[in-house]
């Protein structure tokens, strides 16, 4: 009896040990099937995107994506306007009417569930402009994901409109690049 005790709590103990460092390791390396660092010619091999915008140091994908039924544009963002640019972010823009301020949690949850509950998250309400503002931070060793939502009254439309962006980026301060 000692004996099926001792392994059952080894084999618990493992399970926990693999299970938390799986979690806790989660790290953000880049987004979809790029990588922090990859250059923007190796980036336009692997997704089609558009020529470079004209004041920024970024591209879009030339289709949007679908996450959870919403959505969304994708731009690359670089170090330099150059083939040999290297990819630090990639953003999620999105707009969307007629929603309440809750309409994305399923995406916030999808994110938590994989890198675990935000380092940050804030909350801001401006009720004199009808504005609520949410803002959650996943910060990891290679990169961070930054999530904010910001849901509006527009009084041309008179109706409630909910925009932001998903942010990934690279941890430059981890000298990795």
């Amino acid at each position: 009896m000692k004996k099926y005790i001792l392994i059952m709590s080894l084999f618990l103990e493992i399970g926990l040990t693999i299970a938390n460092d799986v979690y806790s390791d989660s790290d953000i390396l880049g987004w979809g099937k790029v990588t922090w660092g990859m250059t923007h010619s190796q980036v336009s091999k692997i997704y089609k995107i558009s020529e470079w915008d004209e004041k920024y140091l970024n591209c879009k994908l030339r289709e949007k994506i679908t996450i959870q039924g919403e959505q969304f544009s994708v731009v690359f963002q670089f170090d330099q306007k150059s083939s040999s640019g290297k990819l630090i972010g990639v953003s999620l823009p999105f707009s969307v009417e007629n929603v309440t301020e809750n309409h994305f949690d399923k995406i916030r949850d999808s994110i938590t569930s994989k890198y675990g509950s935000p380092n940050f998250s804030e909350k801001k309400v401006d009720s004199l402009i009808e504005v609520i503002k949410n803002k959650n931070t996943w910060v990891k060793k290679s990169g961070k994901i930054e999530f904010q939502t910001i849901h509006d009254w527009n009084p041309t439309k008179k109706k409630f409109i909910l925009f932001g962006f998903i942010l990934y980026s690279a941890n430059l301060d981890k000298d990795k690049l």
